[in-house]
C-alpha cells in the first residue's frame, strides 16, 4: 500500500534575525496515498499540496528540461522541480507532495516572477536543455535561488557552476553551496573568467547569462570560448524587445563567435524590459579530434 508523506510546518523566531527571522520545525505523518481526503489537507500548510492519486491535478516533465509542471483545474501552470533529497526549503518556495508515475514524489515551486530562466521555460522555450546529469553554469546567480533549482534538476550526477560577483549575495551563495554538494559558488568579475578558469574541470552544456552588466554580451561569448561545449545551449537576457535593433546586432555578435542565436522571447508578463536569446554553440571541432 502506498504511503503519502504530509507535511505541517511550525514556527519558531530565530535568535539571528540577520536573513530570515524565522524558522520552521517540520512534522511529518504518513498517511494512506488512497485516502487523503478534504479533511485531513486542512492540517497541512497552505504551502504544500498533498495531493492523492486520484487528485485533479496533473503533473507533466517538460519536453526540454528536467522541471516539471502541475496543471490544475482551468489549465492553471506551476512550474517545479522534483526536489533531489528531502532537505528544508532553500528559499521558503512552496512546496507540494504528489503522484508522479506511481511514485509519491515531493516538488518545489520555481516562480517565474522570481527567476528569468523560470519564466523562459514556462514559455516553452524548447532551446534550453537541462537534465539529469547535466552541467550547468550560471553568471548573476545572485542568492541562488534558480542556482538551486538547476540543482534539482542536474541531480548528483551534474553540476552548477555560479558565478556571482556581488558582495551581498556572496555569502548566500556559498551557504547554498555547502548545502548542496552540485554547487560550485564563484565569487569573482564575471568579466575575467581566467581567474577561476581552473575551477571549472570539464566543459559545460549550458551556460546562462544574466549578469546584469553593460558587457553582458561579451561575457557571454568569453563564456562560451572557454567553457561551453561545441553543440552546448547557450541564454542570455538583454535589454529592449525582440523587435529592437539591439537584437538583431547581437545576433550578428553572437554568429561572428560561432554561436548561433534559434529563439529570442519575450518574458512578459513575468519579466518587463528585457527578453531572453538562445541558441546554440556551432564550434567546427577539427576532423583530427572529432576521430579521436
Amino acid at each position: 500500500m502506498s504511503k503519502l508523506l504530509l507535511t505541517k510546518y511550525k514556527w519558531r523566531r530565530r535568535g539571528n534575525t540577520k536573513s530570515r527571522g524565522w524558522s520552521k520545525l517540520v512534522d511529518f505523518v504518513e498517511v494512506d496515498c488512497n485516502e487523503v481526503s478534504d479533511s485531513d489537507s486542512e492540517h497541512s500548510n497552505n504551502s504544500l499540496a498533498s495531493i492523492s492519486p486520484k487528485s485533479d491535478l496533473s503533473i507533466e516533465r517538460l519536453q526540454f528540461s528536467g522541471a516539471f509542471v502541475s496543471r490544475g483545474k482551468g489549465d492553471s501552470l506551476q512550474l517545479m522541480t522534483r526536489c533531489s533529497e528531502f532537505m528544508e526549503d532553500d528559499f521558503g518556495e512552496e512546496t507540494l507532495t504528489a503522484d508522479y508515475n506511481g511514485e509519491c514524489c515531493r516538488f518545489r515551486i520555481w516562480s517565474p516572477y522570481k527567476s528569468k530562466l523560470a519564466a523562459a521555460l514556462l514559455k516553452d522555450l524548447a532551446h534550453v536543455q537541462i537534465f539529469e546529469g547535466s552541467k550547468v553554469m550560471y553568471l548573476g546567480a545572485a542568492t541562488g535561488c534558480s542556482v538551486s533549482h538547476l540543482a534539482d534538476i542536474v541531480g548528483a550526477g551534474g553540476v552548477v557552476y555560479a558565478v556571482e560577483t556581488s558582495p551581498w549575495a556572496n555569502s548566500e551563495l556559498l551557504a547554498l553551496a555547502k548545502r548542496r554538494p552540485n554547487v560550485v559558488a564563484i565569487t569573482e568579475d564575471a568579466t575575467m573568467p581566467y581567474k577561476y578558469h581552473r575551477v571549472i574541470s570539464e566543459s559545460v552544456d549550458f551556460l546562462f547569462c544574466d549578469a546584469l552588466h553593460h558587457e553582458q554580451l561579451r561575457i557571454l561569448m568569453l563564456h562560451a570560448r572557454h567553457f561551453l561545449r561545441p553543440g552546448g545551449r547557450f541564454a542570455l537576457m538583454l535589454t529592449g524587445t525582440p523587435q529592437d535593433s539591439a537584437g538583431l546586432g547581437a545576433v550578428q555578435r553572437l554568429h561572428a563567435e560561432q554561436l548561433d542565436a534559434l529563439d529570442q522571447i519575450s518574458l512578459q508578463p513575468y519579466v518587463h524590459g528585457q527578453f531572453l536569446l538562445a541558441g546554440v554553440y556551432n564550434l567546427t571541432i577539427p576532423e583530427t579530434l572529432a576521430d579521436a
